[in-house]
């Protein structure tokens, strides 16, 4: 899908269909657009569960079958742990050092409520019981059909909270959404001096979940702190491998060159983004517009449970060595940048009943429909009791 802004700045998302047809010497192209909305053009990236404190399925999204493979429907019933890779073999309760879904599911919630855009890389497959997948490794073939199906994602959190009447807040639901990696896209503005000054133009497009970051952690920060880029305007538009580039100016450049560009998520683990960027036309100060794509997905870290919950450390240290583990712990600095800082646990999450009653996923999505221009202008909002990611 693409983005439209109508003459009263409103952002309007669509689908266009290209096709072509000779006409004598010459191709004609025709392009047909169907107007969407953020609704359906969201649900044509994303999967979303509605999931209990355990990580049972209560309630999927109708995202269309194509995103990763199978019906939505099939999720219902399951456990996360039947379909995602980081989740296999876990146990729902009783996990040993707490390594279980319960444990894990209550520390991503920590982490989602402290920093409200937390995302975490893995690999989405059909669901299947953990002796099945267990089965299915052991048979060379079948491991390979296996990795064959599952898709690379990204899982964020939706927590919605509740007050009782001593005042007492509690999480009441809590969405799972998962989002084809292929498919994150990001758009930032940079300015004259290299900042970045934009960070996502509407809710399509935000770039922070290349990075596993609120999108807004970008602004005010120079790109080549998240990737190996260029930190000038000049430079971003200027390819200086290329024949010539010393001679050529950035005046005279509309497009820079596509660039291939290495970062680190969040989780500590590299990520690859490919980078283009093309100069912002009309009034207005300088400044670039750049298109941040997903190069390379990849799916769910192996030890990504035990890292989340500290377990390498606590090897580490029963086995005389104190190293944290890559990531483990890890958040977003205030300014923006990716550290391995430990993040202050927020304590006593507690979940109120698992089956209580919500709007549909459909309407809570529709609130997305409103975006635009000045969207940035309220990543940082947090006053609200459902915090959306």
């Amino acid at each position: 899908p693409v983005v439209f802004i109508s003459q009263q700045r409103v952002l309007i998302p669509a689908k266009l269909e290209i096709t072509s047809r000779e006409q004598g010497e010459d191709n004609i192209y025709i392009v047909k657009v169907t107007i969407s909305n953020f609704v359906e053009s969201l649900n044509n990236r994303r999967l979303s569960l509605k999931i209990d404190s355990l990580g049972n399925v209560l309630e999927a999204s109708d995202t269309p079958q194509f995103v990763f493979g199978f019906k939505p429907a099939v999720m219902v019933g399951r456990n996360l742990n039947h379909c995602l890779d980081v989740f296999t073999g876990i146990p729902i309760k009783g996990g040993e050092h707490g390594l279980d879904m319960q444990h894990i599911l209550a520390d991503m919630v920590s982490k989602t409520l402290e920093h409200k855009d937390s995302s975490w890389r893995c690999g989405l497959h059909l669901p299947m019981k953990a002796e099945d997948i267990a089965a299915a490794k052991s048979n060379i073939i079948q491991a390979n059909m296996l990795a064959n199906q599952t898709r690379a994602a990204l899982l964020t959190l939706e927590i919605n909270e509740q007050e009782d009447n001593n005042g007492m807040v509690s999480v009441s639901s809590m969405t799972a959404h998962l989002w084809r990696a292929e498919q994150l896209m990001g758009v930032v503005e940079v300015d004259k001096q290299g900042f970045i000054v934009k960070a996502g133009c509407c809710a399509l497009h935000q770039p922070g979940p290349l990075f596993g970051v609120a999108s807004a952690s970008l602004l005010r920060t120079k790109l080549s702190k998240w990737l190996n880029v260029p930190s000038t305007y000049e430079g971003l538009l200027i390819d200086q491998k290329k024949k010539g580039a010393l001679k050529r100016k950035a005046a005279d450049v509309k497009i820079g060159p596509l660039r291939h560009a290495v970062g680190r998520h969040n989780d500590g683990d590299p990520v690859s983004v490919t980078v283009q960027a093309v100069v912002r036309e009309g009034t207005g100060p300088e400044r670039l517009v750049v298109k941040l794509s997903m190069e390379k997905a990849e799916q769910g870290n192996p030890n990504f449970a035990r890292r989340l919950l500290g377990l390498e450390q606590v090897e580490d240290s029963e086995a005389g060595r104190i190293s944290p583990a890559p990531g483990a712990g890890s958040a977003e600095s205030p300014d923006g940048a990716i550290g391995q800082k430990s993040m202050k646990p927020r304590g006593g999450v507690k979940f109120g009943d698992d089956n209580v009653g919500s709007t549909s996923m459909n309407d809570r999505a529709a609130s997305e429909d409103a975006g635009t221009e000045e969207e940035e202008e309220n990543m940082n909002d947090d006053g609200g009791k459902s915090r959306k990611v």
